[in-house]
């Protein structure tokens, strides 16, 4: 093995252990209070968001708690601006946060019934800098073409003077 290679593995060792010490040296931050108060949702709550850049460029996200024997389940449809039913979520409610354990997405008239990949949507305990990721494979009806959709979120930090968990969410599509 070259001096270069093996410079290269005790460098990336160094960098990832010495992010494994940091990471325990913090503690984790509970972030529960920051989720949508989804025990209030017996009844359907909506929430509008708007594009600030383009104020006609709006969501509906339609909400309600469903409880089916000991499991809480949060249901979200998601509406566009036209309110068209464009994704819906069922979410599993835990004591660790929350997992999806239904995606569905609407194109028009089209349904594309998701394979979960990964599921975990929000914990209630991070730690600064901590992902958690949900990742989804579909094949759209009349197509051969299979997508997978993933949405990596980053906990940043809790906002003291607004009292607002910040993150920093990512989406991605990819065709397979």
């Amino acid at each position: 093995m070259s001096i270069m290679k093996i410079l290269i593995a005790i460098t990336i060792n160094l960098i990832l252990f010495s992010s494994c010490i940091y990471q325990n040296n913090q503690e984790k931050i509970s972030i529960k209070d920051f989720y949508f108060p989804y025990d209030e949702f017996v009844e359907h709550t909506t929430y509008c968001y708007v594009n600030s850049i383009d104020t006609t460029d709006k969501t509906y996200w339609r909400m309600n708690t469903r409880i089916e024997g000991k499991d809480t389940l949060f249901i979200t449809d998601i509406l566009d601006s036209k309110k068209n039913k464009i994704e819906y979520l069922v979410e599993k409610i835990s004591s660790n946060g929350s997992v999806m354990v239904e995606y569905i997405l609407y194109n028009k008239e089209i349904i594309d019934s998701c394979r979960l990949i990964e599921n975990t949507i929000y914990n209630w305990h991070m730690f600064k800098g901590e992902t958690i990721n949900w990742k989804v494979v579909f094949t759209p009806l009349g197509s051969d073409q299979t997508i997978k959709l993933s949405k990596e979120r980053k906990f940043i930090d809790i906002d003291a003077a607004t009292s607002i968990a910040k993150f920093r969410d990512e989406m991605k599509i990819q065709l397979l």
